[in-house]
């Protein structure tokens, strides 16, 4: 009976370890963060930048995030969009224009879809909480 018990919480674990750094594609296919994160990284960042819309770029992914976030640099001044992959697998990414959408939000209630369509003015790639790639260099 131990040995049952034991295998039950083994099971338990193994299943909750797979399950937490998984997505889907757009064909919603299940993928792991090390698929997304390839894709993203063999992706021309310049190619967007000051370029193409937000869009354009999570489009090209083919990858569905799993949630978005914002940050402010000012009260209420938007400055990044986090696009969460998985809890070790997100993008950054700063609009360049706000043609579509104010900047300046009071309650932080964005609408997405119109930030989106913002020019894409940076974009990071963050893997087990460390810039990997589209990394800012800190002055000395």
């Amino acid at each position: 009976m131990k040995y049952v018990y034991i295998m039950m919480i083994f099971s338990v674990q193994v299943m909750g370890c797979n399950a937490q750094n998984k997505t889907t594609n757009s064909k919603n296919n299940i993928v792991n963060d090390s698929s997304i994160k390839s894709r993203i990284y063999q992706i021309d960042f310049s190619q967007y930048i000051e370029k193409k819309p937000i869009v354009d770029f999570l489009t090209n992914i083919g990858y569905s995030y799993s949630e978005h976030l914002y940050s402010t640099s000012r009260p209420h001044y938007l400055q990044f969009i986090f696009f969460v992959f998985s809890d070790s697998l997100w993008l950054e990414i700063e609009p360049s224009t706000f043609e579509h959408t104010s900047i300046y939000n009071v309650k932080h209630k964005w609408v997405i879809e119109k930030l989106k369509k913002e020019k894409t003015g940076s974009i990071r790639l963050y893997y087990n909480n460390q810039c990997i790639k589209g990394c800012r260099i800190k002055p000395n």
